[in-house]
């Protein structure tokens, strides 16, 4: 940055060093400077929070493990657009003793879903970007995958009102991390598949 470097600078210089990587800022923006230390805290958290990451054959795929994790241990993805809410769901799953994977769109998710056959259940948000939201996500894989189970998340729209997918659970944002811990282990101890109607 031109003249003397501000705090905003010097941040970024030290969440570089943090995550062994070296960075330059060459805007006199002071606004740029910010932007890239909220970044690099994001990934900071992602090195802290999620310490037993794994790597993934596709590079848009996040995986995380539980510490705890064994062979039997269900596989939940989770759909969300916003990094920082995608890694807090990231937690709260793999807090819950789940594997955790992540995508940024029904896409990604899709491509997913089509690679591994071990993915049990899709916790999903609705409003999304790309070629589909939540709720047509959430048919599709009842269509293509049955056996899946199916939560999805919202602040704006309810898809109850809609036509939802048979056997799939709402929550409304922000949602208690307590209840949807509550209802993954439900759904996911169930020996049987997902009922025929909607849950309310």
């Amino acid at each position: 940055m031109a003249g003397k470097p501000g705090l905003g600078t010097n941040i970024v210089e030290a969440l570089g060093k943090r995550l062994d990587a070296k960075v330059q800022v060459a805007s006199a923006d002071p606004g740029t400077a910010v932007s890239i230390v909220h970044e690099l805290l994001l990934l900071c958290r992602m090195f802290d929070a999620l310490a037993h990451i794994s790597a993934c054959t596709d590079r848009h795929f996040v995986c995380a493990k539980p510490v705890e994790a064994t062979m039997s241990t269900a596989v939940v993805l989770v759909v969300e657009d916003n990094a920082i809410i995608l890694l807090n769901a990231l937690d709260l799953v793999t807090n819950a003793g789940f594997e955790a994977v992540g995508a940024a769109n029904a896409d990604e998710a899709i491509a997913i879903l089509e690679a591994r056959a071990d993915i049990r259940m899709v916790f999903t948000d609705l409003e999304m970007p790309g070629t589909m939201d939540g709720v047509k996500l959430a048919h599709h894989i009842r269509h293509r995958w049955p056996p899946v189970h199916l939560i999805i998340a919202s602040g704006h729209r309810d898809p109850r009102r809609e036509s939802a997918a048979p056997g799939s659970r709402f929550f409304s944002k922000p949602y208690d991390d307590a209840v949807i811990v509550k209802e993954m282990t439900r759904m996911l101890t169930a020996v049987d598949a997902p009922e025929a109607g909607h849950k309310a």
